[in-house]
């Protein structure tokens, strides 16, 4: 402090001489924590810092009262503002107490502190200033004062700031500071028990639900997060203390990119598609115009960041709106929701309307973020419990159906032969296997005497209960040509007049095929389906009869043809459907006749019965036990003895 400041200070106290204008008293009895604003004065006529001199000399015209209003305005960015005030120990005992002031965005603190006996002490403060600089290592600026009984001191205050503000300043007794700490610390602790508890139920819903909407709420979570950190100013005191000067453009970013993730979750979370197809475009379109105010503080100046923050307050309550307008569309999660945000956006009013209670001021958005995640998780529960429900009566349906596909498989397999006929002379075996409960492959024997019996093999084209219901059909079709046994022609044709027109858009192929055993015969026709496959293990040889013919039920002129072909001892039949050699594996590789030939060869030993097994173990193998089949499989084996 410079000589003639002493000196003048020296004078006035010595010789009594009121060279110091009054200035607002301050009584500690007051209380623990006193809020001086509205009993401070201001001046914005010196600018300098070197200026102490003026000010501890100036007239009363120099200086006015802060009024009503109980935070200091900061209206011109890059001049100095100074207030002043006296402090009176009116107490019983020497106090220790701490002047504190708000300085979330204040670059430049100065405070000096006027005592008796020549002694002034100065303090530097403010939000660019190192935390290790500071003379108590706080993110706020933090000046101790002792005074002894009786004692009165003069404190001046300089502030300066690049951006338009507003800050408070408030005196704390040492019971005063443990009690404020205490508060914040635990206010703290909690809204980030909320963000970790948020955190750990919106990844549970994403990993059980994977119901990706909570992607946006995690972002939403993180980013208000790291805002509410850089806020309270824990970034400066625990990650960036070297450089305080980061604080600013970190909690503007974060909290730009917090209004989009929360557009983006409330528009996903409240179905807007389904409600208003308009709405949800719009919000979708908005969530992504907010990030182009990103860079405005750096193209422009730092004040333009209350133009982002103005716009995203406008999104919230868009967002509260929305809410209210689809829980009146039926929606009722939706309560809950704008509640959330109803909250949230009253913190917000509250932490910025002036009001004599600093602590609501300053922690009113951040109690508004905790009401805002507690009731998000009711809104939560209550879409859980919603689709639940909804899960739940999808389950009695499902139930339901299943109930009537299990009769509905039971009465179909009533259809299909029990076991096949066992005459003289040959050996007969059968598969099947529908793809799911119900299958469109229908296959059947027309005994006619111990020498001779007719076999028909179909496939509906198709799947599921439609297929189903048609192979049905095919029962009572198949059943009338009992007079036709021993001509597959004149058989096939006549079904194709009884299903003509009752198929919709679907279609039958099929063989049928008359053995006689006495004369050792196979006489057979077929319409569209895949060759009869003739194993003539005598000779170590394969056979394809790849008859032609057009499908049944839709066309009622068909041209089919009849074949016959000899057949011997030892000779083995397969008449089977597509399923069989249009398996495919995970692979995308199909069974094809290839591996069906490969099988036949080297298995030829087994029975009817035991290679029909086989061969459906083994397409099914290929397949893979755990993947679904892509068709139904049906087969019929027949040896000749």
């Amino acid at each position: 402090m410079n000589f003639s400041v002493s000196l003048i200070i020296f004078i006035s106290l010595f010789f009594n001489i009121n060279i110091l204008f009054p200035s607002p008293l301050i009584y500690l009895s007051e209380g623990d924590t006193i809020n001086v604003v509205s009993d401070i004065e201001i001046s914005e006529n010196f600018e300098e810092e070197s200026d102490i001199n003026k000010l501890i000399l100036s007239g009363v015209e120099s200086w006015h009262r802060a009024g009503r209003n109980d935070m200091v305005l900061y209206k011109e960015p890059g001049t100095h503002l100074w207030t002043r005030f006296d402090i009176l120990n009116d107490t019983e005992t020497e106090r220790e107490v701490f002047i504190k002031i708000k300085e979330f965005v204040l670059d430049q603190v100065n405070c000096y502190i006027i005592y008796n006996k020549n002694n002034i002490i100065h303090f530097k403060s403010g939000i660019k200033k190192p935390l290790n600089e500071k003379i108590i290592k706080t993110v706020d600026s933090i000046f101790p004062i002792e005074l002894k009984k009786g004692e009165k001191v003069s404190v001046y205050i300089d502030v300066k700031a690049d951006i338009f503000t507003a800050f408070y300043i408030s005196i704390y007794t040492t019971n005063g500071i443990f009690d404020h700490l205490i508060k914040h610390n635990f206010l703290i602790g909690i809204f980030f028990g909320c963000v970790i508890f948020m955190g750990v139920l919106c990844i549970s819903i994403l990993y059980y639900m994977k119901d990706y909407t909570y992607i946006y709420y995690l972002g939403f979570l993180f980013s208000d997060s790291i805002f509410q950190f850089t806020r309270v100013l824990l970034g400066i005191y625990f990650i960036y203390p070297e450089n305080p000067q980061w604080n600013i453009a970190i909690w503007y970013s974060s909290h730009v990119i917090s209004f989009m993730f929360a557009t983006l979750f409330f528009r996903r979370f409240l179905n807007l598609k389904l409600y208003n197809a308009s709405l949800d475009r719009i919000t979708h379109y908005l969530s992504y115009i907010i990030l182009l105010f990103l860079p405005l503080p750096y193209i422009f100046n730092e004040n333009t960041f209350y133009i982002a923050l103005g716009v995203g307050f406008l999104y919230t309550i868009m967002v509260f709106i929305s809410s209210i307008y689809v829980y009146g569309m039926g929606f009722k999660p939706a309560k809950y929701f704008f509640m959330a945000w109803g909250f949230l956006i009253a913190g917000v009013i509250a932490s910025t309307i002036a009001t004599k209670n600093n602590f609501i001021r300053e922690y009113a958005s951040m109690f508004g973020s905790i009401l805002q995640m507690i009731f998000i998780v009711f809104a939560i529960l209550s879409k859980t419990n919603r689709i639940q429900k909804e899960k739940d009566q999808i389950s009695l349906e499902i139930s339901g159906i299943r109930k009537e596909l299990n009769l509905a498989q039971k009465i179909q397999l009533s259809l299909l032969p029990e076991r096949p006929p066992k005459l003289k002379g040959c050996d007969i075996g059968s598969y099947y296997l529908p793809m799911k409960e119900i299958g469109g492959d229908f296959f059947d024997f027309y005994e006619k005497d111990e020498k001779s019996f007719s076999c028909l093999v179909a496939d509906v084209s198709g799947h599921g209960p439609a297929a189903a219901l048609i192979a049905s059909m095919l029962k009572v079709s198949f059943s009338s040509t009992s007079d036709l046994y021993d001509q597959p022609l004149k058989a096939l044709l006549k079904m194709n007049q009884s299903l003509l027109g009752n198929l919709g858009k679907k279609f039958v192929t099929a063989v049928y095929a008359y053995i006689d055993l006495k004369e050792k015969v196979l006489r057979y026709s077929s319409a569209g389906h895949p060759a009869i496959i003739v194993q003539r293990r005598s000779e170590q040889k394969i056979i394809y009869m790849e008859p032609k013919g057009q499908f049944l039920g839709w066309f009622e002129d068909i041209k089919l043809r009849e074949y016959t072909f000899n057949i011997m001892p030892g000779d083995r039949i397969l008449l089977y459907t597509d399923g069989l050699i249009e398996a495919f594996n995970e692979k995308h590789e199909m069974f094809d006749y290839d591996h069906l030939e490969e099988a036949l060869v080297k298995y030829t030993s087994l029975s009817a019965e035991g290679i029909s097994y086989f061969l459906g173990f083994h397409v099914k193998e290929w397949v893979g036990f755990t993947r679904d089949f892509e068709d139904d499989i049906t087969l019929v084996t027949v040896d000749i003895q």
